[in-house]
């Protein structure tokens, strides 16, 4: 009789160390979800539309864990996010994509994540002078920082969700220039600050002038 031996196919490992950063300043993230999931529609790329598990990364916006793959050679794995928690305890942002892992190597993979911010400005003109009064504040998405919203007058106590045109924008965690001008007899006066701009939150300034 011949000698026949069961040929056992090896069942890959790898290890995987996800790494969430802000887009922008590269500072980690922590609170991020990561999903772990396989391919198994063989398309030209990762969909992973079937999730294995979630991992939550640490205080570095750090996680590491190990991956047991399977013999199908049409299988592939990979990691996303849906999200993080951020500090005014929501669960958002939008990471950059998903990665494939490597099976049978480490895996050292970083996912970006931007998140939406916007600014609450209150202005009051509490010293008017005629009705050529006009401040104007300067959208910090521009390099130039031209005026992009104006308001004129003597009795100005309004608020604007900014920066105008576009209320929205995915700077959260930046830290941005706060740049206005204030007119008043007929002499225009150039402010500039400062502001880190919260992630998916608000931020409240008051201008009076």
């Amino acid at each position: 009789m011949p000698n026949c031996k069961k040929i056992e196919q090896r069942v890959p490992f790898a290890m995987v160390r996800v790494l969430a950063l802000n887009f922008y300043t590269h500072e980690p993230i922590p609170g991020a979800k990561i999903v772990l999931s396989r391919d198994t529609n063989m398309t030209s790329w990762f969909s992973g539309n079937e999730p294995l598990d979630t991992f939550t990364t640490d205080s570095k916006g750090s996680v590491t864990f190990k991956v047991k793959g399977d013999t199908d050679p049409n299988h592939r794995y990979g990691v996303h996010s849906y999200g993080a928690r951020v500090a005014n305890g929501k669960f958002c942002g939008r990471p950059d994509g998903r990665r494939l892992i490597k099976m049978g190597k480490e895996n050292n993979l970083i996912i970006y994540f931007i998140f939406p911010t916007w600014i609450s400005y209150h202005v009051k003109n509490i010293n008017p002078f005629n009705n050529n009064d006009q401040i104007c504040i300067s959208d910090y998405y521009s390099i130039l920082y031209q005026p992009t919203y104006c308001v004129p007058g003597m009795s100005v106590d309004t608020t604007i969700i900014g920066p105008q045109p576009y209320p929205s924008r995915d700077f959260g965690g930046v830290k941005v220039p706060m740049v206005y001008s204030v007119t008043k007899n007929n002499q225009t006066t150039n402010y500039r600050d400062s502001a880190l701009l919260p992630c998916c939150d608000t931020l409240f300034t008051q201008i009076t002038y």
